[in-house]
């Protein structure tokens, strides 16, 4: 299984993120659809380390998470149901990786165009980084 799996298999495994979400966790837009609430989460960076022979290995991932929602309450509580879930593997090691240095930010209210119309959206980010035991 691969880091994006087992962050979505992991995260859907807590029954407070899965009832607020269901199944609308994917690590690309398209894997979600329009319907919100949805939680997207992507691998905005790697730093690899070379071993001799030529050998990548990464060291450490930088993913974002985003939380859209129709109201700032729902994305909020999102939110704050992820960071619960990750504070659980905050430092700890896991299958060998260890999520470390998560920064939580602050969401923000905006418009989204649905069926032709603007509908309000809210969106909260959170990033954090995997990194590798070996």
């Amino acid at each position: 299984m691969g880091i994006k799996q087992a962050i979505r298999a992991w995260l859907l495994a807590d029954t407070t993120i899965s009832g607020l979400i269901g199944s609308r966790l994917s690590p690309m837009l398209s894997g979600v659809g329009h319907v919100l609430p949805r939680v997207i989460y992507e691998r905005i960076s790697s730093d690899v380390e070379e071993e001799m022979g030529g050998q990548s290995f990464p060291i450490y991932d930088t993913f974002n998470i985003l939380i859209e929602t129709t109201t700032s309450d729902e994305g909020e509580t999102i939110r704050q149901a992820i960071i619960d879930r990750m504070a659980e593997l905050d430092h700890t090691t896991q299958d060998s990786i260890l999520i470390s240095r998560s920064f939580f930010r602050g969401g923000s209210e905006g418009y989204e165009l649905k069926n032709g119309k603007e509908a309000p959206v809210y969106q909260a980010v959170i990033a954090f980084e995997v990194i590798h035991n070996g």
